[in-house]
């Protein structure tokens, strides 16, 4: 039951996993109970950061993605060849010439890997971060507008002009936040995890089916995937 939560690792490493498949380690207070095995985060209802769950309302409003005052930054790596690494793979952004000081002796002495890459690759590395806060944020300060609510000024200038299927994602994304601080709190109540997830399925449900592709993405996907096989044959035999 949610009150019996002890302890909650984020970063469990699995063997065999990729970067993606985070383990996730969720400890009972009482501790009769046997030490629980690392699951992948995938594998637990609520873990997906994309759904927003107990998110605070200001978070709507961040247009901040790497820290951009911090003297220091670090997040993850989500670049395809730091993917299959199941260690994980950190982006770090130093600011203050002591902390890049630092990590350069740190690397010369052995005691941490650094790999220098571009600032388009670390764009590109935190694609969903940049999305949520600036194309997400742009409609969110519209919605705001448009229904007279007060919204913090912000660098990013209010605007609607996405696809349907983005506008509906970013709805359903502040919805799914709004809806789980009371729905969990329900839960807290009855003293069991299952009213948090009955409560917040059936928005999990429309959220997913945006990100499932169209009849036609899935017919041109698949005439591209056998235009590839046939122009790999091809090759082959003419050589």
């Amino acid at each position: 039951p949610p009150g019996e939560l002890g302890r909650i690792d984020f970063r469990a490493k699995l063997p065999g996993t990729t970067a993606k498949q985070k383990g996730i380690v969720v400890e009972s207070r009482r501790e009769t109970l046997p030490a629980p095995e690392p699951q992948i985060v995938q594998n637990l209802f609520g873990t997906d950061y994309n759904h927003g769950f107990f998110q605070y309302k200001a978070c709507d409003f961040c247009d901040d993605v790497v820290g951009e005052t911090a003297d220091i930054s670090v997040g993850d790596a989500w670049l395809p060849e730091y993917i299959p690494d199941g260690r994980g793979t950190s982006l770090v952004i130093p600011r203050h010439p002591v902390l890049h000081q630092i990590l350069e002796e740190a690397a010369n002495a052995g005691r941490i890997h650094l790999e220098r890459i571009t600032v388009e690759q670390a764009v590109a590395s935190q694609a969903g971060g940049f999305r949520q806060r600036r194309e997400g944020l742009a409609y969110r300060l519209y919605l705001a507008d448009r229904a007279g609510v007060w919204r913090p000024p912000k660098r990013v200038r209010p605007s609607n002009r996405l696809s349907r299927r983005r506008k509906a994602i970013y709805r359903l994304r502040t919805l799914l936040s709004e809806r789980s601080h009371a729905a969990f709190q329900r839960a807290l109540k009855a003293g069991a995890f299952e009213v948090f997830r009955n409560e917040m399925q059936a928005l999990l449900d429309q959220y997913r089916a945006l990100y499932r592709p169209t009849f036609w993405q899935r017919i041109r996907k698949g005439v591209v995937r056998r235009w590839k096989r046939w122009t790999r044959k091809a090759n082959r035999q003419a050589s």
